[in-house]
């Protein structure tokens, strides 16, 4: 069997749209669960009357709660061997289930498939958000590639076998579960064709909120990527320039090396998508994303003591969990 599963707050307006997306899939689930973390506009009832049209379909509503309570409590009510994880706000693509769990029902030795998330842009500024934030699938290295849960197929096995989404963990879930799952020896299969599309932020403010959560998450577990380093190399960089006054060279090469920087980077947008308009932005969207990085990762370090206290909760609870989730 195969299980569907996703997690929703207060998604209402658009909730209609992202379940037809998940029924009309060319490959039908066998089930379809919802979990919904305490949302106050409505969302309940929507999943509620859709579920009595649609068999398949099953809300699991539960006080107010994160997204790993919502994906726990789902997966550990499943009856399918073999889980499906997307996100709400994204569309499944109609072939997206069949291609996603193609590996998982043909070669028992894979235990997660990544599939890929697709930008659907309506302005210049989303363009140059999708360019600086999206890997292209051709550079995807599914050897390292630690795949959203906004599609991602796994065996329920795996997920037990892991201990589950860190309910602890309030940003960033996904990436720590994904680890978890590469770290536990789980074979990956990346399936480029198996689509969601989702909408980047429409705005810098709202871009910056969304990558500060990430990088604080990415704090808070002990997570450390690459493009830190560079986030870090560009505020030495702008601290150097702030400060040389005295060391005009210095304050020259620094300005030098700022401006390579965001060139290359409009560059690449423009590589990407052929639209100077959207490359016209990408400077802004490049400084959003590297503070709300340096920000996010300085608050979530400092969130460690706290995080600490919730493992050693959650650590302290299995047997509660079992007791609730016999069936797990």
């Amino acid at each position: 069997m195969v299980t569907v599963v996703s997690t929703v707050w207060n998604e209402a307006p658009g909730l209609e749209a992202f379940l037809e997306a998940l029924l009309a899939q060319t490959l039908p689930a066998d089930e379809i669960l919802i979990a919904d973390g305490g949302s106050t506009d409505g969302t309940g009832e929507i999943l509620q009357r859709m579920a009595a049209a649609h068999p398949t379909l099953r809300p699991i509503l539960l006080p107010r709660s994160n997204r790993s309570v919502g994906r726990n409590a789902a997966i550990a009510a499943a009856r399918g061997s073999i889980i499906a994880m997307t996100d709400a706000g994204s569309r499944a693509q109609p072939e997206w289930l069949e291609r996603i769990t193609a590996p998982l029902r043909a070669e028992p030795s894979v235990e997660m498939v990544g599939g890929y998330y697709r930008a659907l842009v309506s302005s210049p500024l989303q363009e140059a958000i999708a360019a600086s934030t999206v890997v292209p699938p051709e550079r995807v290295d599914p050897e390292t590639f630690l795949p959203s849960s906004r599609s991602l197929a796994f065996r329920k096995e795996a997920w037990r076998r892991v201990g589950g989404y860190p309910e602890w963990a309030d940003h960033n879930e996904d990436t720590v579960f994904a680890a978890a799952l590469r770290r536990a020896g789980c074979r990956m299969i990346f399936a480029p064709d198996a689509v969601v599309v989702w909408e980047p932020s429409p705005c810098l403010r709202r871009l910056f909120k969304q990558f500060f959560r990430y990088a604080r998450g990415d704090a808070q577990s002990r997570l450390f990527f690459g493009h830190y380093y560079k986030n870090y190399a560009i505020a030495g960089a702008a601290g150097t320039w702030l400060l040389g006054r005295r060391w005009p060279a210095l304050r020259r090469a620094a300005a030098a090396a700022g401006a390579v920087y965001l060139g290359k980077q409009a560059g690449r947008t423009l590589r990407q998508t052929a639209r100077p308009c959207a490359a016209f932005w990408t400077p802004a969207v490049a400084l959003t994303l590297d503070l709300a990085h340096l920000a996010g990762y300085a608050v979530g370090v400092l969130d460690r003591p706290t995080i600490a206290r919730r493992q050693r909760a959650d650590q302290s609870e299995p047997e509660q969990a079992r007791r609730a989730f016999p069936g797990a």
